[in-house]
């Protein structure tokens, strides 16, 4: 057997060995990327919310609904399936802040993942935004 055979052969098993490391390397960065983004859409959409919500308060279900409407609206690339929204009833404090609370679940399509990072099964993501009404509402 010539030395030129056996180490393409041993090309291959190296090959064989690295590329599932590879692989999941790979996977693992696009889903972390997948939450960076959803975290990043689910933030701007909650600041959008919060933005509408100060011009106009919520202070009855019809208000309430449009509000919930712009976050979904603005939740580009998010299931609105996994998205939460929860915020208080005006007046809260003597501020007159609106605080809007979302919350978005994200399952990784990497296997075990989620294990590792310690995280379940799911990834839940958490954003809130206040911001002060208007003086011309208070």
């Amino acid at each position: 057997m010539s030395q030129k055979s056996r180490t393409r052969g041993q090309s291959i098993v190296e090959f064989a060995l690295i590329i599932p490391i590879v692989v999941l390397a790979i996977t693992v960065f696009i889903d972390l990327g997948r939450v960076v983004y959803s975290y990043s859409a689910l933030s701007h959409a909650v600041r959008e919310g919060t933005r509408f919500a100060i011009v106009h308060p919520p202070d009855t279900e019809e208000e309430e609904n449009a509000i919930i409407a712009v976050i979904i609206d603005n939740a580009v690339g998010l299931d609105e399936t996994n998205l939460t929204v929860t915020f208080p009833v005006l007046p809260v404090d003597p501020d007159f802040l609106v605080t809007i609370h979302a919350s978005y679940t994200i399952a990784p399509v990497t296997p075990g993942l989620s294990l590792i990072l310690g995280a379940g099964k799911v990834f839940v993501l958490q954003t809130e935004s206040s911001m002060q009404v208007a003086p011309l509402y208070q």
